[in-house]
């Protein structure tokens, strides 16, 4: 199990975007489907049931081959060459080669080839993506078309010994018809699937750069706001520190100030001789002097702070 997850995963890498990896793992599991659903069965099964030779083994030889080399394109980061050769080699390797190696075609041919071609024309619809690679996407689904609609004109030219073909000929306006009808309606039925397809990837990625400019734009508001509170955080230290100064100026310069004003006029209040109380009166010019400095510094620090 997990050779084949190894195998679905070649030529997916890290850098390749969401949309690309789909197609690339879903040209490993047809590569893969190719090799392990029909080339290796195939190969037993002619070897059990039939003898008919190198005829019959070379289908599946070139199935296998280029289902390998498909595989090995992808390993080798060339997606567009190995979805033309995964898209192509069914139709060639399953039907065109065996009827002209052969050499031989029945009636019943004419009836499965088309649907056949229908069938494996819709592998390039599921590895192909219509916004990136409509260049090989439309040529491709256009020669199956054309397989579809003129392959079995062309055998009818081709071949000289045709078997009965009479009960296909008396329908063959009919048979034409229903050819082209069920073309257009499987072809548009995957072209919309295409497109549903390719606008949900749309959305998706619309989404995705969505929210990766909500996801920057929340950065951005991130990191303004951690810039504001760092500057706010600073602002309420310088503030935190003033306040923690004028506490220190009110507990002790303005309170010494006091008491010494208070003791002085106490002290004034005694009966005491003129020249001590002349003196006191001085001191207490002083003092109240000195602390109405203190309290313009105290009120200018104030002004500045605001």
């Amino acid at each position: 199990m997990h050779l084949f997850q190894k195998i679905i995963n070649l030529g997916v890498l890290p850098e390749t975007g969401s949309a690309n990896r789909h197609f690339i793992r879903i040209t490993n599991m047809v590569n893969l489907l190719f090799i392990c659903a029909v080339s290796i069965p195939l190969t037993i099964a002619i070897t059990i049931l039939t003898d008919d030779g190198a005829k019959s083994y070379g289908r599946c030889i070139l199935l296998l081959l280029f289902s390998i080399i498909s595989l090995f394109l992808n390993a080798s980061r060339h997606y567009s060459l190995a979805k033309i050769i995964t898209s192509v080699t069914p139709a060639f390797s399953l039907i065109i080669f065996p009827i002209f190696i052969s050499n031989f075609i029945h009636a019943g041919m004419f009836l499965w080839i088309p649907y056949a071609f229908m069938v494996l024309g819709i592998i390039p619809f599921l590895i192909f993506s219509l916004e990136k690679e409509k260049i090989f996407l439309f040529p491709i689904v256009g020669l199956y078309i054309t397989f579809i609609l003129t392959f079995d004109e062309f055998l009818i030219k081709h071949f000289h010994s045709l078997p009965d073909l009479d009960f296909i000929k008396k329908y063959y306006v009919y048979y034409l018809l229903a050819k082209i009808i069920i073309t257009a309606f499987l072809y548009s039925s995957f072209t919309f699937f295409k497109y549903i397809l390719q606008k949900s990837q749309q959305d998706l990625l619309r989404l995705s750069t969505e929210l990766d400019k909500q996801n920057q734009s929340l950065s951005v508001l991130n990191a303004t706001l951690e810039k504001k509170v760092a500057e706010r955080t600073e602002k309420l230290t310088l503030q935190n520190d003033r306040i923690k100064n004028l506490a220190y100026t009110n507990a002790h310069e303005i309170r010494a100030y006091i008491a010494r004003i208070i003791g002085l006029i106490s002290l004034s209040k005694h009966d005491i001789p003129p020249h001590e109380k002349e003196f006191c009166d001085t001191k207490i010019e002083e003092n109240i002097s000195d602390l109405e400095k203190i309290t313009q510094k105290l009120s200018k620090e104030l002004i500045e702070e605001r």
